[in-house]
């Protein structure tokens, strides 16, 4: 996962804590290499690529798992959800943000927290 950010690995990792396949799911994970990444301003995007020799999750839900975050500087939590594509394969990493502006903000350096109590 050496290709993700500090925020990325950490909610990959809770979600991989929670999966039903998590076996799987972690291979997927350790092989993954970024391909692209968009700030949308309302949270963010980030696609991923797997080794498509590993197994293929079997889930017939393309969502794997949601972690909720409190990012410095943001007065609301996000909630980044993980998606597979419809191969099995883990492909996508979702954040989304309650009515907060994300544009310009460098998302590879933000400090946060998985999963805070409120």
């Amino acid at each position: 996962m050496s290709d993700f950010t500090a925020l990325e690995r950490a909610v990959l990792a809770e979600i991989c804590k929670e999966a039903d396949e998590r076996e799987v799911l972690e291979r997927h994970l350790t092989t993954a290499r970024v391909t692209r990444r968009e700030n949308t301003g309302d949270g963010f995007f980030t696609w991923f690529e797997v080794d498509r020799t590993c197994a293929a999750l079997t889930s017939r839900w393309s969502v794997l798992g949601s972690v909720v975050a409190a990012i410095e500087g943001f007065e609301r939590p996000f909630l980044l959800t993980l998606y597979k594509d419809r191969n099995g394969y883990a492909d996508l990493l979702e954040a989304t943000s309650a009515a907060q502006n994300t544009a310009g903000i460098d998302l590879a350096t933000v400090r946060f927290t998985i999963n805070p109590t409120y």
